[in-house]
């Protein structure tokens, strides 16, 4: 073996280098399972969510998360923060309530983010 070869393997373990792992099974199961995760989270509350919110204000809304009660919606568009958040005060919140309490789903708030799309 070249000892150039040789030398620059013991420094790799010197080092404490490790192969990457460059296969994308490792990447598609986490998100699998992050899917998976969000999916049972955000199940019966997606159900409401698409009952009561408008169609053509839930088109531009994308479901991220629910955590302690906050349910937190991102949108594509201006346009769409404003008529999401002019039908939650005008009781659109609490209708969501209400459908979300019914699957035994406990919901306090609606959170709403902007996407901010990089280029």
């Amino acid at each position: 073996m070249d000892p150039r070869l040789e030398r620059y393997r013991r420094m790799q373990k010197w080092r404490g280098a490790r192969e990457r792992d460059v296969e994308i099974a490792a990447s598609l199961t986490s998100f699998a399972k992050e899917t998976s995760r969000l999916a049972k989270a955000l199940g019966d509350v997606a159900e409401a969510f698409e009952a009561v919110v408008p169609s053509e204000v839930a088109a531009h809304c994308t479901l991220v998360g629910l955590k302690a009660g906050t349910l937190t919606v991102e949108l594509t568009s201006d346009g769409a923060r404003f008529e999401l958040d002019r039908f939650l005060r005008q009781g659109g919140e609490a209708a969501l309530r209400e459908r979300s309490a019914a699957a035994n789903v406990k919901l306090a708030k609606v959170r709403v983010v902007m996407r901010h799309e990089r280029s």
